[in-house]
């Protein structure tokens, strides 16, 4: 199995309520490639997206807190992330 990297932007929102913005990429941990079509979830919650053809995510709305963000692609072992999303 390939492993996946990630690199995650945490950004908050920018109408100051109570909820945050995480962006990143998925990328092949060996080749750096990136991986489109890859699963990415907020693991306990109705948040998720897929990436883009270059890798890219975006997952706005979430309430502030600790999460487990998850991202599974095919033919890719399954990444599991702690993070923090901050409101501002």
């Amino acid at each position: 199995m390939k492993r996946i990297a990630i690199l995650m932007l945490f950004l908050s929102n920018l109408l100051y309520s109570q909820t945050g913005v995480v962006r990143g990429v998925v990328r092949n941990y060996s080749t750096g490639e990136f991986v489109a079509g890859a699963t990415v979830l907020i693991e306990g919650t109705t948040f998720g997206t897929t990436t883009d053809k270059l890798g890219w995510f975006e997952i706005k709305s979430i309430p502030s807190g600790k999460y487990n963000l998850i991202v599974t692609a095919l033919g890719f072992e399954l990444k599991k992330v702690e993070i923090f999303v901050f409101s501002r």
